[in-house]
């Protein structure tokens, strides 16, 4: 008796300590990591001041990908940023497709283009998207170009095979020797424009049996290469494989259903010759090659095969989280209050062009020079307001100035460029820093820079106020 009590007093204590584990693992498999910020910027979340950022639990910013496995390719980003890739694989359409009642094609895993000028390849799921015939039977045009040097690779595995022969025996799909894929454009239309390359005998499909009853080509598990992409100038490239295909007996011997096959594998993979030309939007004030706006903002990089540089440092982007690709280009976190200059590759390989991003978050200073000490003693400073935009504008009143008042303002190269109006009798015009206002009667002076932020002064000229004289 002492023993069973025993017994189920751990059974119990081994019940509760598995609940514990079980709600701790449950409850801390949605915690998320947080960086504490008064205010952060992401391309992705936009600018959140007071904010935090999530660093983890389901963070977007993953490594480069190698050669990806399907389960490294059926992951894509929920907000449609993209992932770096070293090679994109191309389907076999025909994996699936019978030829005398054997799917001689499956062989073909996929094919890779693997780029080799040593940048990386930004996709949303590793593959790339053919052109090729949808389900409606018309005829689809791919967005993903292969514009950059790359090889086109093929990884094959043991043929199809089962044992269906005499005595359960091993019936093994079989390629007479010559197969050969054939790379071309056009599906083949121009014999002049058209490489081979024969599939690879591994003597790989014995399964067990022992034998090699005939004199085919047994492809196996390999990847190899077959040609460069830039061989040629066409828009697309095309992958066929050619050859009689057929099965035999693995044990008892014989060979049947001889089969001529032309399996069009590839669909046509879109290319085109490299584009050097970048350019830089953003949707906030330009002016030249500055941007300038009141708050933190997004800068789009058009060129995915082009560099980019931060304040003269190159960008890992992804690693580099203010730098995230997308379709569109690369999204550019503009996050610093001030100058940030941001140089993209452009025109030719290592040739950049320089862009200043500006953050102006501060109303224009307007410094008043006048002879009378008093001359602020009624002066009355309104609220500062800021918009949606994080546009500021205050207003100022009740300055009364004997004789004569000097307007200065400027901006430094951190700043967007400031413009001054006088408004005096009915008349507005643009004076420029240092001028002197004189003329008796009511002013009023707006200080605006190209962000928006707007200082306005009204003030009086008035030569018969009572004046402490400087």
């Amino acid at each position: 008796m002492k023993q069973k009590t025993k017994l189920k007093y751990n059974f119990l204590s081994m019940c509760v300590l598995l609940i514990l584990c079980i709600s701790i693992i449950l409850s801390s498999k949605g915690t998320v990591e947080v960086c504490h910020a008064l205010a952060s910027w992401n391309p992705i979340t936009g600018f959140q001041p007071g904010i935090s950022v999530d660093i983890g639990g389901g963070s977007p910013f993953l490594p480069v990908v190698p050669n990806p496995s399907y389960s490294d390719l059926i992951y894509t980003n929920p907000d449609g940023s993209l992932r770096a890739f070293s090679s994109l694989k191309v389907k076999n359409d025909k994996i699936n497709t019978n030829y005398g009642g054997w799917k001689h094609a499956a062989f073909v895993e996929y094919f890779s283009v693997k780029r080799t000028d040593g940048r990386l390849i930004y996709d949303d799921d590793g593959y790339l998207d053919v052109s090729w015939w949808n389900a409606n039977g018309n005829f689809g045009y791919s967005d993903e170009i292969i514009d950059y040097k790359s090889e086109i690779w093929v990884k094959t595995t043991i043929s199809p095979h089962n044992y269906n022969g005499f005595l359960g025996s091993v019936l093994n799909s079989k390629w007479q020797s010559g197969a050969y894929f054939e790379i071309t454009w056009d599906r083949g239309e121009d014999p002049d424009d058209r490489l081979y390359s024969n599939v690879h005998d591994k003597n790989a499909n014995t399964m067990a049996s022992g034998n090699y009853r005939n004199n085919g080509v047994n492809p196996g598990d390999e990847f190899y290469k077959l040609v460069d992409w830039d061989y040629c100038s066409s828009p697309y490239i095309t992958i066929v494989l050619v050859g009689t295909a057929y099965w035999e007996n693995g044990w008892w011997g014989g060979s049947y259903d001889y089969t001529n096959v032309w399996s069009f594998l590839s669909g046509f993979m879109p290319r085109s010759n490299r584009n050097w030309s970048n350019t830089l939007t953003a949707d906030v004030t330009k002016s030249g090659n500055n941007f300038y706006s009141a708050k933190p903002f997004v800068a789009t990089a058009s060129n995915l095969n082009n560099f980019v540089k931060i304040n003269n440092v190159k960008m890992t982007p992804i690693e580099d989280q203010n730098v995230v690709p997308f379709k569109e280009g690369f999204r550019i976190a503009i996050t610093d209050e001030g100058s940030t200059k941001v140089s993209i590759e452009n025109g030719s390989e290592n040739q950049y062009t320089d862009y200043n991003c500006i953050i102006d978050s501060t109303l224009p200073d307007v410094n008043l020079v006048y002879l009378n000490s008093n001359g602020l003693d009624k002066i009355k400073e309104n609220a500062v307001t800021t918009d949606s935009n994080g546009v500021k504008s205050q207003t100022i009143t009740g300055g009364i100035f004997r004789d004569q008042v000097q307007v200065n303002f400027s901006a430094n190269a951190n700043e967007s460029p400031e413009r001054c109006y006088v408004t005096h009798s009915g008349q507005t015009r643009e004076i420029t820093t240092g001028t002197w206002l004189n003329e008796e009667g009511d002013y009023t002076v707006v200080v605006q820079d190209l962000v928006g932020h707007t200082k306005t002064i009204k003030f009086t000229i008035d030569n018969s106020y009572p004046s402490n004289n400087v």
